[in-house]
């Protein structure tokens, strides 16, 4: 889980040796938390640091400790890249055998921080069905049940805002849809018809992860970069009001990260090269 990612940096850094390469599935921005984290221990190791949309698999715990089952193996195009931008191509290299199949250079990893599917069907599926979420005890089916015509709707605003987001970065923006089938390997219909249960309250990771890790960021580079994001922050409130917790200053922003001293012209060459000047 993105929320485990600080923890994660820390513990792995007293055991990584040069040369190893480290993936993030999903990422949502963690490797520049373990570039800051990192920083602040003077790790100096030369390892490669990387990040994908989401997991190459799809799996879900089973009952007993230790007991998950894996029933599908995603892609073919999961976005990935490393950080900086210029090892990516070598991160691919130590997945052959793995994963390399499954994966596309992405040109920074603000691609697959960002292009999370989760990050926006997750909060909208969750908060805007909460009513009945909350009255059926989770006995409820998002993807089957939640995510009607309207809600699609929003789901689309926010992808529209996040394409603004990525021609402000100067990228080509994906659309939801060509992000889902290329992570999944399938439509977002055939997905829902054979989704599992839940979420099952709103202290379900659809909420207290989704949106502190992943649509924090989003709109945190979206106002460094001048873009309005109105549906994300709508997100973002109606998650904080119902948890009564401040998810955008506690959650994934620039600030929290370290790097809010950045220009717009310097954070986009940090993701390429990792140059902050």
């Amino acid at each position: 889980m993105a929320l485990t990612h600080e923890r994660l940096a820390r513990e792995l850094a007293l055991l990584l040796e040069t040369g190893q390469t480290i993936v993030l599935w999903p990422g949502s921005g963690g490797t520049l938390v373990f570039h800051k984290i990192w920083d602040e221990m003077r790790f100096d190791k030369d390892v490669y640091l990387a990040e994908g949309v989401t997991f190459p698999y799809c799996c879900r715990r089973l009952e007993g400790p230790g007991t998950v089952n894996i029933h599908r193996i995603d892609g073919p195009n999961m976005l990935l890249a490393a950080l900086p931008a210029t090892d990516t191509e070598a991160v691919v290299r130590a997945l052959e055998g793995t994963y390399a199949d499954k994966v596309k250079p992405a040109i920074s990893i603000l691609e697959p921080a960002l292009y999370n599917v989760n990050i926006i069907v997750h909060p909208v599926g969750a908060l805007l069905n909460m009513g009945r979420i909350e009255y059926s005890n989770g006995d409820f089916y998002m993807y089957k049940e939640g995510i009607t015509p309207s809600l699609k709707r929003i789901v689309y605003a926010m992808d529209a805002e996040r394409s603004s987001l990525f021609k402000a970065l100067g990228y080509s923006p994906y659309t939801y849809d060509e992000i889902f089938f290329d992570c999944f390997n399938m439509t977002f219909g055939e997905f829902a018809a054979t989704s599992s249960k839940g979420p099952f309250s709103m202290q379900d990771r659809y909420v207290t992860e989704d949106i502190p890790m992943g649509t924090t960021l989003t709109v945190s580079l979206a106002r460094k970069a001048g873009v309005l994001t109105p549906t994300y922050d709508t997100m973002i409130h109606l998650a904080s009001v119902v948890n009564e917790t401040d998810y955008f200053g506690e959650g994934r922003n620039l600030e929290n990260l370290g790097i809010s001293d950045l220009t717009f012209r310097q954070l986009k060459k940090y993701v390429l090269t990792g140059d902050k000047a």
